[in-house]
């Protein structure tokens, strides 16, 4: 019946009804379905939450610089051409107001088309892998980002091998829910080199280039005691309290950090129009 509905229904949910109508325990694995939903929610919005607020501090503060060049320092700095003996910082000023005066429309027109080629190459495949490539390699939000896939891939993985899903299928569903293409792949590899040939989990883990080697050094404890499952648990909820703590620290670090950007943007071009106003002051 709920395979009549995949847009509603997830190959992962249907296999863990199979699994808890195969075993007799629907009702656990249902229990911890909506355990792992909540929690995965709870994730997403601190993942969301630590994202947004620099995206919108940075728009806005380019934003900002934009229309102050564009449409109202061109009206000040006609102030100015009489004068030959211009400070340095206000004749930088003035020839980025005149570039932006004359070409704003191109400027605007170069950074629309940049934003849908961004969100075109996101589209596609292959551009997909490379733009996740490149968030991987952000400062401070990289690890926060594979944290976070990290502990979905965890909790996922353990949930169904409570449920007594093959490792390989486990694998393969849990790490379709991994959000970074290349994380997917790793896993992939993982499955495809390792799993399938019989060798242990963990020594594909360690040969992965993204995943934290402490992931694979639990897999190979949980491998040796026969209790993998709570072992990728303990993973999961490890990395959770990483990614709380690390998004807490991120949105109190960067938002004074941006907001000294912006402001010392802003301050520049206001001393930039003061300076030519104090040195004609001082010479009279």
């Amino acid at each position: 019946a709920l395979l009549r509905h995949p847009r509603l229904f997830s190959e992962l949910y249907v296999n863990m009804f199979k699994a808890g109508e195969s075993s007799g325990a629907l009702d656990k694995i249902l229990t911890r379905l909506a355990d792992a939903s909540e929690r995965e929610d709870d994730l997403k919005r601190k993942v969301q939450a630590a994202v947004a607020y620099p995206i919108l501090i940075v728009t806005m503060g380019v934003a900002t610089v934009f229309v102050l060049l564009a449409f109202f320092l061109p009206k000040v700095v006609s102030l100015f051409h009489n004068y030959t003996d211009l400070p340095l910082p206000t004749r930088l000023l003035i020839g980025c107001s005149g570039f932006f005066s004359a070409n704003w429309y191109w400027v605007l027109l170069i950074g629309i088309l940049i934003l849908a080629v961004f969100q075109r190459l996101s589209a596609m495949e292959n551009g997909r892998r490379f733009v996740d490539r490149i968030k991987l390699h952000l400062p401070l939000m990289g690890k926060f980002l594979v944290g976070s896939d990290v502990a979905r891939f965890s909790r996922t993985f353990a949930l169904m091998m409570e449920a007594g899903i093959p490792v390989t299928k486990a694998l393969s569903l849990a790490g379709n829910t991994l959000r970074n293409s290349v994380l997917r792949d790793e896993v992939e590899k993982v499955r495809n080199g390792t799993v399938q040939l019989g060798h242990p989990l963990s020594s594909g883990l360690k040969k992965a280039r993204y995943f934290p080697l402490m992931v694979a050094n639990l897999t190979a404890v949980g491998e040796e005691s026969g209790r993998i499952e709570e072992t990728m648990m303990e993973v999961a909820v490890f990395f959770e309290k990483q990614v709380d703590q690390k998004g807490r620290m991120a949105t109190s670090l960067l938002e004074p950090v941006l907001i000294l950007i912006v402001g010392g943007v802003v301050g520049f071009i206001v001393a930039a129009m003061l300076l030519p106003i104090f040195r004609l002051s001082a010479g009279l």
